[in-house]
């Protein structure tokens, strides 16, 4: 496979340029949204999405496990000193029931550009995908 590269072990990961699934699906919709959101430093783009567990590590910031509403309280405080210069997520991986993303953010911060690293990992509930953790790092 050009461009992948595989993990081998009990499970196997593949990574990959582009998300491997079409656009309308629920998790493209998923990474989508949070990548819109980082992007605009707007958490309400994907906060339905937050899980009612998120685990987060943020730059500068919070880490550690939180409800969705305290997720969406330390992102917007994250957000206020962190201004978005822009945000994409590059690479897909995980398996069909663990999928993941991964990418880069620019941010401003007291002056400072800041360039950053994100991952954002999702897991069913019911019938929706739902982000279980979040690190901008």
């Amino acid at each position: 496979m050009a461009g992948s590269l595989v993990f081998g072990g009990p499970a196997i990961v593949q990574l990959t340029a582009q998300a491997p699934f079409p656009k309308e699906d629920p998790r493209a919709v998923v990474f989508a949204d949070v990548e819109k959101g980082v992007m605009t430093g707007t958490v309400a783009q994907f906060s339905r999405h937050l899980a009612s567990q998120v685990y987060m590590q943020l730059r500068e910031g919070e880490s550690g496990t939180y409800s969705a509403n305290q997720a969406y309280y330390v992102l917007q405080i994250f957000f206020r000193a962190h201004k978005s210069l822009g945000a994409k997520l590059s690479s897909f991986g995980g398996s069909e029931t663990n999928p993941y993303a991964t990418g880069r953010a620019t941010f401003v911060a007291n002056g400072i550009r800041q360039e950053t690293q994100m991952y954002v990992s999702l897991s069913r509930h019911g019938d929706r995908w739902m982000i279980t953790h979040l690190s901008v790092y």
